[in-house]
């Protein structure tokens, strides 16, 4: 189907055969793996035995790759279903026509290694005591927030706190204090929900490489993910090496991202047109509110107990998203004959699926009633159909 061949394998007649000393490579890493446990240390192993990813030819004919294996990169081949002899297709797996290289029982060992390795009890109470976002929180002014802590009856809590608030509370009322674990929590599943979005990685990146990379992005996307969210436990930090900076506000909290970094960070090198993008901003709304002493973090609106559901907003969505999986999946042929069926009419149909690609912080939003009041199922309607900029969409539906 195109594209470069993973590690392990060469292509002959336009299919895949196997590549003997790559293939010993491969089934190095999985042993290896099962005997380390860890990815950071396989990865180190691997750079000190000298094992280096594929080399490939380009089309001018110069070679690259060659590089260290990466974190996301040895995620992609320890699940990598192409190496059981399997391929992937619109989610499901099928029979493929090229050779295995790792044996079905070395293959599931690994899964189940890679599934049980989560932190535990043991991995929480190591935490390292530098903060994860250490460096990288800044208020609208560009002004460093600094990590802080205090010890009450045994546990040490941690905090993001702006200088004037180091000072002493009575010189300046304003500025932030915001408990680290809310932060990095928000920050963190931010990351990680964006990293399995296929639609926002198709939005960011598509554009930078062919389709059977971009396939390969996505996966190794969201085994990388899995890895951030397990800085939560135990911060090894990989997630400043993705993060420029974090703008906390009032209201939002605006995390930038280098696109270089995290196409390295997923394919090992990045165009010298990613280079020079301008920074990914990923903004999460929310509300810094007063708690007594204590400035809170809370996602959404800052009084629970007012949520309401709205029941037409929820299936507008329900609606949209039924439409867009008969399509996608060929239950039905085109939006004519979806529109014959539904008894609506076809522009009303173009309009309204736009939302199946709604926000998903505004999704979330409209499932758990925390929506703004102005939100109105009229409003919605209006809306549509929706800009494909998820900024576009917040600066229009709930600023």
């Amino acid at each position: 189907m195109g594209g470069r061949p993973p590690i392990g394998y060469d292509v002959k007649d336009r299919k895949l055969v196997i590549n003997e000393a790559e293939a010993e490579t491969v089934r190095h890493i999985y042993r290896r793996y099962l005997e380390l446990r860890s990815l950071n240390r396989l990865q180190t192993d691997l750079k000190q035995a000298g094992i280096r990813s594929k080399v490939h030819i380009g089309t001018d004919g110069r070679p690259f790759g060659g590089c260290v294996i990466g974190r996301g990169a040895l995620g992609y081949i320890l699940t990598g279903q192409v190496y059981r002899g399997l391929v992937s297709f619109k989610w499901e797996l099928h029979p493929g026509e090229h050779p295995r290289i790792v044996p079905e029982d070395l293959f599931q060992e690994v899964q189940m290694a890679l599934n049980a390795q989560g932190p535990g009890e043991a991995a929480r109470t190591k935490r390292p005591s530098t903060s994860l976002l250490k460096g990288l929180v800044f208020d609208e002014a560009g002004i460093p927030l600094q990590v802080s802590h205090t010890n009450k009856n045994g546990r040490k809590y941690r905090y993001y706190v702006s200088a004037a608030k180091m000072r002493g509370p009575t010189q300046d009322a304003d500025g932030f204090r915001i408990p680290a674990s809310d932060l990095e929590k928000v920050v963190v599943q931010s990351l990680a929900r964006l990293l399995r979005d296929q639609h926002w990685l198709d939005l960011t990146f598509k554009g930078h490489v062919d389709v059977a990379r971009f396939q390969r992005l996505t996966s190794l996307a969201s085994n990388l993910a899995n890895i951030i969210e397990e800085e939560l436990a135990q911060s090894t930090g990989l997630v400043p090496t993705i993060i420029d900076r974090i703008v906390v506000a009032r209201k939002a909290i605006v995390i930038k991202l280098q696109p270089a970094r995290l196409m390295s960070l997923l394919l090992g090198r990045a165009s010298e047109a990613e280079q020079s993008e301008q920074l990914i901003e990923i903004k999460v709304f929310g509300q810094i509110i007063r708690c007594g002493k204590e400035v809170r973090l809370v996602i959404g609106q800052d009084d629970a107990k007012d949520a309401k559901v709205d029941s037409r907003l929820v299936r507008e969505l329900v609606q949209a998203r039924q439409w867009f999986e008969d399509l996608a999946n060929r239950r039905v042929s085109s939006i004519a004959d979806l529109a014959r069926i539904s008894g609506v009419s076809a522009p009303y149909i173009s309009r309204k699926i736009s939302l199946a690609f709604l926000a998903p912080d505004i999704t979330e939003m409209i499932i758990a009633g925390t929506q703004p009041m102005r939100l109105t199922p009229e409003a919605l309607k209006r809306a549509c159909p929706l800009p494909v900029s998820w900024d576009e969409q917040r600066a229009l539906l709930i600023i």
